[in-house]
């Protein structure tokens, strides 16, 4: 292959490992959100997302080795590292957030928190655009991502302070309140990683990162 499609290779094998993280995390919201204690536990497969990170860093530290990369192509690896490092961790928390679930159901008490499917549909709003953003290298779409991280953050605080709240009150076991303050926090990871995404599109497009120029 020559550079243009090894290139090509990159944006092409991202392509499918962002929509298998996207899959694998609306598998995981959507058990986690079944009030069914009998609901049958998702297949989240991450060593297939574990795969296509090696693979990626490997193709990606193939051509920085071998070829004379200049600006605005380095800026694309660069940013294409990155992101795969923000997907694998998103698997991650995709795969924990169904493992947590199952706990959870293991209970026989998982009607969903209050503010969870808000939280949940915020949280995955991020991924679905961050996604859209990467496919379309849209710079605009990534800042109003950032800026949507903010109101998760909050929404997030908010919801453990009230489930602190309701163990206290006896309204959930202090079991489940453990449970359910893992998952919330691996919601708030999840928009941290579209943040991120969304952060290293803006670079690839132009050289700033967090508002400092780097190449």
């Amino acid at each position: 292959m020559n550079f243009e499609q090894e290139l090509s290779a990159i944006q092409t094998e991202i392509n499918q490992m962002f929509a298998a993280v996207v899959q694998n995390l609306g598998k995981a919201v959507d058990y986690y959100l079944d009030p069914n204690p009998e609901a049958k536990a998702p297949t989240i497969d991450d060593d297939r997302i574990n795969a296509y990170e090696r693979a990626l860093e490997s193709l990606c530290m193939q051509i920085l080795l071998k070829e004379t990369v200049y600006s605005n192509d380095f800026r694309r690896i660069t940013a294409s590292l990155k992101i795969i490092e923000c997907l694998e961790r998103v698997g991650d928390n995709a795969y924990d957030i169904a493992w947590m679930g199952k706990d959870i159901k293991a209970l026989k008490d998982c009607a969903p928190l209050p503010g969870a499917e808000e939280l949940s549909s915020r949280v995955e709003g991020m991924m679905n655009d961050a996604f859209k953003a990467y496919l379309s290298e849209d710079v605009k779409l990534s800042q109003a991502i950032m800026e949507r991280d903010d109101e998760v953050d909050k929404l997030y605080w908010d919801m453990v302070v009230n489930l602190g709240k309701m163990a206290d009150e006896g309204s959930v076991s202090g079991t489940r309140a453990v449970y359910e303050a893992h998952v919330l926090k691996f919601f708030e990871r999840v928009a941290d990683q579209a943040t991120n995404v969304a952060e290293w599109v803006v670079y690839e497009k132009t050289g700033y990162h967090k508002d400092r120029a780097i190449i």
